[in-house]
């Protein structure tokens, strides 16, 4: 467990595979590298915000990791504190933009 509650479970597999140097590119038009890099950013707001208690930012991030985990065809992780199972699909969130 980390010091925020919530292990990073691709903590090594940013380490050692991805370094941004891939340019495999995705169908959402985001390189490989691009993309391994925005989940990792997406944690550590996800982190932040859940040591801030923040639960509209919580909800934000997660939707964020489970979108981009998607796009790279990686496991997918729930966030039971948030409801937010496979994509999002229990909970049904949708970003407050404005």
């Amino acid at each position: 467990m980390s010091y925020y509650g919530y292990r990073n479970p691709y903590a090594k597999v940013y380490r050692d595979f991805y370094s941004g140097k891939d340019d495999t590119v995705l169908p959402c038009g985001y390189t490989v590298g691009q993309s391994w890099t925005c989940l990792k950013k997406a944690w550590k707001g996800y982190k932040i915000s859940k040591a801030e208690g923040d639960l509209e930012k919580m909800k934000l991030y997660a939707s964020i990791i489970q979108k981009v985990q998607k796009e790279l065809g990686t496991r997918i992780i729930d966030f039971p504190n948030l409801k937010m199972y496979d994509f999002g699909q229990d909970l049904g969130y949708i970003p407050d933009t404005g």
